[in-house]
């Protein structure tokens, strides 16, 4: 509470009080998250101190709804893609109502959006889609298709699809290869770079070998397009 009311001094002490206080094995990942926590503390303090010139805009209805409005990605100086759960009515979960995530698009004129329109088709019934980003040559669609884990309903598993370019669509989505998308894990937030010649898709998981929780990956693109 302390630090989501911006009092940081205090909420960098407490998070170090309860490093030091909590003893056992058993706690030493929360007792690593209190670490971070307070190395993030210290952190928007000294930003604080030598604050940037940046000008945060909230964007008025229609882009945001009464739900989440998730993950913009700009295609143009004028379009914007993103993810979001349209409704302004409480949505249940036993009800046969669509209640999953999809893609938008949004066009901009004097920095106002219009009504966003569901983007060229991309829908997955009984799923969420997210997180779209653009190769650099703007030929292949790269996004993030989540569902519910069959092995545990509470929890939501994330891969990472992709489409090519179609006419003015984007041609059937398909699952990256296992070397992207391990089985049981999360590969999320695709973002794919050229970078001295190399072709490098950047995301995050939660797969085994990472420093702890969601850590950035990249894979290089071979010449066969893998």
């Amino acid at each position: 509470a302390l630090k989501m009311n911006g009092d940081y001094g205090k909420a960098k002490q407490a998070f170090e009080k309860f490093r030091k206080d909590v003893k056992g094995s058993d706690w030493s990942d929360m007792r690593k998250w209190a670490e971070i926590e307070a190395e993030g503390c210290e952190l928007a303090m000294a930003i604080q101190k030598n604050p940037e010139d940046v000008k945060i805009t909230h964007f008025e209805a229609p882009c945001n709804s009464a739900y989440s409005d998730i993950a913009p990605y700009w295609i143009n100086d004028s379009t914007m893609l993103f993810a979001s759960l349209p409704t302004d009515s409480v949505i249940i979960a036993s009800e046969k109502t669509d209640r999953f995530i999809k893609l938008y698009e949004a066009s901009f004129s004097n920095d106002k959006p219009a009504a966003p329109t569901s983007y060229s088709g991309l829908t997955v019934e009984g799923k969420h889609i997210a997180n779209p980003s653009l190769s650099p040559d703007g030929k292949e669609l790269f996004y993030t298709i989540c569902e519910e884990d069959a092995k545990n309903p509470n929890q939501i598993i994330c891969h990472i699809y992709s489409s090519k370019k179609s006419g003015e669509g984007w041609s059937e989505g398909e699952k990256l290869s296992d070397v992207i998308n391990v089985s049981g894990y999360n590969s999320t937030h695709p973002h794919m770079s050229d970078q001295d010649g190399r072709t490098i898709l950047y995301f995050s998981s939660d797969r085994p070998g990472g420093k702890g929780g969601r850590d950035i990956w990249y894979s290089q693109r071979n010449s066969s397009g893998e």
